[in-house]
């Protein structure tokens, strides 16, 4: 709870940081921080993956759990923004270009470090 995610913008430029509309909740529902609908439709939950529009888990509590993607709230733009400031070919960055190549796919390697060829920017 100590910890803010959003600090690690600050190697980006004030303005570009002001840009962002991202809210980190790692507590509450997703309804609570104005998130839209969630329908869960994963058989190992006990539904039917069939079945529309699921199970509407948007006021479940524990869906944030902190120190992953499924914690931000933000409109599209705001995290094409951030997924441009990650990975992006130019401008100001958030992670080195060895740690961006590491997450790409290679020929042993179908998963990467969890990225696609997406992220070559």
């Amino acid at each position: 709870d100590a910890y803010g995610q959003a600090a690690l913008l600050s190697p980006l430029p004030a303005q570009r940081r002001s840009s962002y509309a991202l809210d980190f909740a790692s507590h509450g529902t997703p309804a609570a921080h104005g998130a839209v609908r969630g329908f869960d439709r994963t058989s190992y939950n006990g539904a039917n993956a069939s079945a529309r529009p699921g199970v509407d888990v948007s006021d479940v509590a524990g869906v944030f759990g902190g120190w992953t993607a499924s914690d931000i709230v933000a409109p599209p733009a705001s995290v094409a923004r951030l997924v441009y400031d990650l990975f992006g070919a130019s401008g100001p960055r958030l992670l080195a270009r060895r740690y961006v190549d590491e997450m790409i796919p290679g020929a042993r390697d179908a998963a990467g470090g969890g990225q696609s060829d997406w992220a070559r920017g």
